[in-house]
């Protein structure tokens, strides 16, 4: 096996460039208009945790959780970003608690704390999102993904406990999420 020798399977778009160029422009106009509770119930004695949410494209908001450590800052950051289908992000302290902040969304455009069946019930309902408007780049379902990913590093380097170094971390769908923000964000230090 000779990963080096590895080649695309299609051929890329002419204006690939451009359209990205485009659409991380588009993001970076959007005031984050931040929101952050305390979430005192999951906070540890070494973490705090608070349920957040921020602007994305399209009149939308990127929701999760994150967790700052308790200490003396600033801190690297890691985006943990979340693989495929519906379910709760109720960020763990482990991370954080050896003093790395965690920001954990979700892409989907709802909340990442309601009851496990209200994300049961979506994925019985929405089993093909992943293919919503393919067709259409600008309102495919992994356009506003990917841009609301992006926004994410924007919150993170908001944050002035956040010393600047961030990573990406993900599985599966996370993992490639993880692949396209360091793509095209030059600010992530590690995926």
């Amino acid at each position: 096996f000779e990963p080096e020798k590895l080649m695309p399977t299609t051929t890329r778009p002419d204006d690939f460039i451009e359209f990205w160029n485009n659409g991380i422009d588009a993001i970076k106009k959007i005031d984050l208009a931040p929101i952050m509770t305390l979430a005192s119930e999951r906070c540890t004695d070494k973490v705090d945790i608070y349920d957040i949410s921020f602007a994305n494209i399209n009149n939308s908001r990127i929701y999760g959780t994150l967790a700052i450590p308790h200490g003396k800052g600033p801190f690297p950051a890691v985006l943990r970003l979340p693989g495929g289908g519906f379910y709760p992000r109720l960020s763990d302290a482990h991370y954080a608690s050896q003093g790395v902040i965690v920001l954990d969304i979700g892409i989907h455009g709802i909340p990442v704390n309601l009851p496990t069946e209200t994300y049961q019930h979506l994925n019985r309902l929405h089993p093909d999102f992943m293919s919503y408007n393919m067709d259409n780049p600008l309102s495919f379902y992994y356009y506003r993904a990917f841009l609301g990913s992006l926004k994410a590093v924007d919150f993170l380097m908001s944050l002035p406990q956040c010393n600047g170094n961030i990573g990406t971390l993900g599985g599966s769908q996370g993992g490639g999420l993880s692949i396209v923000v360091s793509a095209l964000d030059p600010r992530i230090k590690a995926t």
